[in-house]
């Protein structure tokens, strides 16, 4: 059997969509797993992830202008906060990410193959 014309216009929208769908997936799986990690006093700090992250882009964001302090925190402050938040630490993302990062790749090629099937 000989092909004469395949039009991938339609796979290939639908992969962006299925990639897209797993950036966002992972994003906010990396979110809620990180949350116990970071350092709660007031919760201005963990919550502004909810109110500045981009979970279509990838992007999670904590600290803003509301939240300055958010990047001495990370970097200078890690035991600032351990008696109200026990396994709050500096660089919470990087030890998130050590805890839970292949988590978050299964959870990003699971939702890969299910928007790929749909």
């Amino acid at each position: 059997m000989h092909v004469a014309a395949v039009d991938t216009a339609r796979a290939i929208t639908k992969a962006a969509e299925a990639r897209k769908r797993a950036v966002w997936a992972m994003t906010e799986q990396a979110r809620l797993d990180t949350r116990p990690y970071v350092p709660r006093v007031s919760g201005d700090l963990m919550s502004s992830a909810d109110a500045e992250s981009v979970p279509d882009k990838g992007l999670l964001v904590w600290g803003s202008f509301a939240v300055p302090y958010a990047r001495r925190q990370y970097y200078e402050f890690p035991k600032k906060s351990k008696q109200r938040h026990p396994l709050a630490t500096m660089e919470w993302f990087a030890v998130s990410k050590g805890a839970n990062g292949l988590k978050w790749e299964r959870t990003a090629k699971r939702e890969y193959r299910k928007a790929m099937k749909g």
